[in-house]
């Protein structure tokens, strides 16, 4: 299986709805630090929600819990892996996932 997934610059998205959600979170980031969560909205964004994942990383040892799926995705992946860790979903693309997440932290 391959995958599409893969970290890029905010100048090549191309996607719409990537590029809205883009748009969203630089709104919501204060004096070059990451949104609190208290300031992340879903009724300001109801048409993303289908597509979002939150995920939480937990630093030592590094895993990464799903903590919220949005329906979009269950139904393209066939399953809701809300509330799983990485490890525990089986994905194809597993090894992937996680250096992107080890890149992002």
């Amino acid at each position: 299986m391959t995958s599409r997934s893969t970290l890029i610059e905010a100048g090549q998205i191309t996607s719409p709805r990537v590029a809205a959600l883009h748009r969203y979170w630089q709104s919501k980031c204060r004096d070059g630090s990451l949104p609190l969560r208290a300031a992340i909205d879903p009724t300001e964004i109801p048409r993303l929600l289908p597509y979002l994942v939150i995920a939480e990383i937990e630093a030592s040892p590094m895993r990464v819990r799903y903590r919220l799926v949005g329906t979009q995705v269950v139904e393209d992946n066939g399953s809701d892996f809300t509330n799983r860790y990485l490890e525990d979903c089986n994905f194809a693309v597993e090894p992937l996932l996680r250096e992107c997440y080890r890149r992002l932290v």
